[in-house]
């Protein structure tokens, strides 16, 4: 903000130029252009500032899985793996907390539940998971999405949470788990920042 000038302590009622305190007005900067008035910052002429950028993703790892009674819908804990190791709790429905807590166990079935087949037939489409973001929240729900490579290149799929964890864990190597920081400290609707459908 431009400073302004400092104003001149002279005394009014002086008539001669020897009664002037000329200490009181600045000196005019060796560097300030000819019509520019002295006191006066020059304007910058580095630009508008950056817009602050976002902060970066938070790392998260499932914690637990569980079913809290007398709740219908079981729930998935995540943890920040860096501190300050924060928690991430998200309700989801039986049936897809069964399916992510077989895949977390590593229990054996019979034959290949859906998550397994699709896993199977990713990885035998050269498909990878390379990440898992949860990127916002509708209405109390999470808004996940996965990214994939595959011979095609890469591309970014919008998905439910659960199956994003779920494919992910199922990977011969387990796809990092991405956490937009506003979900820590919002409790509404968060905005994904990219364009995700509901």
């Amino acid at each position: 903000m431009p400073s302004e000038a400092a104003a001149s302590d002279a005394d009014p009622e002086a008539t001669n130029d020897s009664a002037l305190d000329v200490t009181s007005v600045p000196p005019t900067p060796a560097s300030a252009p000819a019509d520019q008035p002295a006191g006066v910052d020059a304007p910058s002429v580095d630009g508008p500032p950056e817009p602050e950028q976002p902060d970066p993703m938070a790392v998260m790892l499932v914690l637990d899985i569980a079913v809290e009674l007398p709740t219908p819908h079981a729930l998935v804990t995540l943890r920040e793996v860096d501190a300050p190791n924060r928690l991430l709790a998200i309700p989801i429905g039986q049936p897809e907390g069964t399916a992510l807590a077989l895949a977390w166990r590593g229990v054996p079935t019979l034959r290949p539940v859906t998550h397994e087949l699709f896993s199977d037939v990713l990885s035998r489409l050269g498909v990878t998971i390379d990440a898992v973001r949860l990127t916002g929240r509708h209405a109390g729900v999470v808004l996940g999405e996965i990214e994939i490579s595959s011979p095609r290149g890469r591309e970014v799929v919008s998905a439910r949470p659960t199956d994003c964890l779920t494919l992910a864990i199922r990977q011969g190597v387990p796809a990092p788990i991405l956490v937009d920081p506003r979900l820590f400290e919002v409790e509404g609707d968060v905005e994904p920042r990219g364009a995700v459908s509901f």
